[in-house]
């Protein structure tokens, strides 16, 4: 029974910690982080690999063809 509450206590420091370090970033961080992010978005779309940001589209076109095939 000891044991398991470590472990809850260990979890919950754990979860806690994380949480601290993600609200840890600036705002100056934040838009670095955000410019890059749009600078590898930019990148892929211009390598004609936009369907890896857009993945949800292609699922429901999938979906779509799918549906489509079995109703014939």
């Amino acid at each position: 029974m000891r044991n398991k509450f470590l472990l809850i206590g260990i979890f919950l420091i754990a979860i806690f910690s994380f949480t601290i370090l993600i609200h840890a970033l600036t705002s100056d961080e934040q838009a670095v982080l955000q410019n890059e992010l749009e600078s590898l978005e930019s990148n892929l779309t211009n390598s004609g690999y936009s369907w890896l940001m857009n993945y949800s589209d292609l699922i429901f076109q999938l979906n779509s063809s799918i549906k489509g095939d079995l109703s014939l």
